[in-house]
């Protein structure tokens, strides 16, 4: 359920590794050029707002916590929401 999924997966833990992740999946031939921060905003059931920023580059992806200066993107969603899509 929803909880378990904030508790586990939506912990700071849990999103170190699935942000972790994404980083390790980049494939820099398919961002087609693009370079720059996307900025993810997500709301715990208990509306505090968690942020992640994932910064493309022409050779690798990084990610921290926190927001971006200048985000590209930003997608804001419900944490659990996000956790099944990165699932």
């Amino acid at each position: 359920d929803d909880r378990r999924l904030e508790r586990t997966a939506g912990s700071e833990r849990g999103l170190q590794i699935v942000f972790g992740a994404m980083a390790q999946a980049y494939q820099p031939a398919k961002a087609h050029g693009f370079a720059g921060e996307l900025q993810y905003d997500l709301r715990r059931s208990d509306g505090e707002l968690v942020s992640w920023t994932v910064a493309l580059g022409p050779e690798r992806a990084s990610v921290r916590p926190g927001t971006a200066a200048a985000p590209a993107l930003t997608l804001k969603l419900a944490l659990v929401d996000f956790v099944r899509l990165a699932g």
